[in-house]
C-alpha cells in the first residue's frame, strides 16, 4: 500500500511499462492486445500515440519511422506481467484510459513513478532505460543489436545520443613510468 499526501492509502498496481522492451513511450502506449503474442513472447510495434490539435492522446497508424515497425521478444517477466494485465483488460489497447482511449503520456508517466517508486528503479525514466538497453545490447552485441531495439533507422543515432561511452580505464599508475611519453 501507498500513502498519499493528504494521508489516503492507495493500493499499488503492477505496471507493464517498466518491463517492455525500450519502446518509446508512443509506441507502449499504441500497443493493442492483437499486437501481443503471449505464447511467442513477442509484441508487435506499428503505431504510436501522439497529441493532436485539441490536447488529445489518439493512436496513428504508424511509428515514428519505417525503422519503428518492429517485433520485439520480451523477457519471460514481461509476458508475466501482461499476462496478467490481458485478464483485467477491458480494452483492446494495452495501456488505456477507463474510457479505452489511448492513455495519455502524463497518465503512463505518474503510473511509471508509482510502479517504481521505492525500488532500486526509483529515478529511472522510460528514455533511461532505452538508453541503458541500447549501452548494454552495444557492449554485450553490436551496435547494430542495439539500433533494432529502440527502432532506430540507423546506427548513427543510437551511438551517439544512446549508448554510453565506456568508462575510462584508471592507466594513472603507467604514468610518467620509463618509456611512456617518449622518456
Amino acid at each position: 500500500m501507498l500513502h498519499s499526501p493528504r494521508g489516503r492509502t492507495r493500493r499499488r498496481r503492477e505496471h507493464a511499462a517498466p518491463r517492455l522492451p525500450p519502446l518509446r513511450i508512443g509506441e507502449a502506449l499504441a500497443l493493442r492486445w492483437d499486437g501481443v503474442d503471449l505464447d511467442a513472447g513477442t509484441v508487435q510495434i506499428f503505431a504510436t500515440v501522439t497529441v493532436d490539435l485539441d490536447g488529445r492522446s489518439v493512436r496513428q497508424e504508424h511509428t515514428k519511422s519505417r525503422a519503428g515497425m518492429r517485433t520485439l521478444t520480451l523477457p519471460r517477466y514481461g509476458v508475466d506481467v501482461l499476462t496478467r494485465r490481458r485478464v483485467e483488460a477491458a480494452h483492446d489497447l494495452v495501456f488505456a484510459s477507463h474510457a479505452g482511449t489511448p492513455m495519455s503520456e502524463g497518465n503512463l508517466r505518474i503510473r511509471w513513478r508509482a510502479a517504481i517508486e521505492g525500488s532500486d528503479f526509483e529515478g529511472l525514466t522510460p528514455k533511461s532505460v532505452r538508453k541503458a538497453v541500447a549501452t548494454e545490447l552495444a557492449r554485450k552485441l553490436s551496435p547494430a543489436a542495439a539500433q533494432m531495439q529502440p527502432g532506430h533507422a540507423s546506427s548513427f543515432v543510437t551511438e551517439r545520443h544512446y549508448i554510453e561511452a565506456a568508462p575510462t580505464p584508471d592507466v594513472s599508475m603507467f604514468l610518467g613510468r620509463p618509456g611512456l611519453n617518449g622518456h
